[in-house]
């Protein structure tokens, strides 16, 4: 964990906390030390100013899905008193200092930079896009999950569930006649049963 100065509390922090099990760095703050993994914290304004800081996109976008926790404490003589969190650690009063991720990425951009995924929450028949986690809810009909041609997915993968127990049906169909594991067409019928399914270029897999 960074070190903490006792006798550094006369002046302004903003601390950054690692809620992710991996050790992330902030690439467009280069000064700031890697944050070790779950509950490390550093002070970012002892590597660059407030300006500085407020311009980094990749902290905005660590802040925005969640793997990293802004909190700002601002010093009162020998107290520190700070500020309220709002979702994703960011309060209205400090959207004009930390850049909006929407300014900057997309969503496949944001996974990309984390190594995170997308969950979605279905009800109706989907067409599977960018690598994600599709949460299947037929509790009203039959749903069917469409995977994009295998010649334009390589090294795409879904992890597709099926979360309702009623007595419909999920299907996972492959573009025109591509096939599955050998299958045109996957039926999920068990709630709560996972599949893993994987592109290389020319099919689709599951593992």
């Amino acid at each position: 964990m960074a070190s903490e100065n006792p006798n550094d509390n006369q002046r302004e922090k903003w601390w950054v906390t690692n809620k992710s099990k991996a050790m992330v760095g902030i690439s467009d703050l280069p000064k700031v030390p890697i944050i070790e993994a779950q509950w490390d914290r550093v002070d970012v304004l002892r590597y660059y100013s407030r300006g500085e800081v407020g311009q980094s996109k990749q902290l905005a976008a660590l802040i925005k899905a969640g793997y990293l926790r802004l909190k700002k404490v601002k010093p009162y003589g020998s107290k520190n008193i700070s500020k309220g969190e709002a979702p994703k650690a960011i309060t209205p009063a400090e959207e004009d200092e930390i850049p909006s991720l929407d300014n900057y990425y997309t969503k496949a951009q944001v996974r990309e930079l984390i190594g995170g995924l997308e969950v979605v929450t279905i009800t109706d028949d989907y067409d599977a896009e960018d690598n994600e986690v599709i949460l299947c809810d037929a509790s009203t009909k039959d749903i069917t999950v469409n995977l994009p041609e295998a010649s334009e997915s390589v090294d795409k993968y879904y992890y597709i569930k099926r979360i309702d127990g009623s007595a419909n049906s999920v299907f996972i169909d492959g573009y025109d006649d591509e096939e599955i594991d050998g299958n045109e067409i996957v039926e999920i019928t068990v709630q709560n049963t996972s599949l893993h399914v994987v592109c290389d270029g020319g099919e689709w897999w599951i593992i």
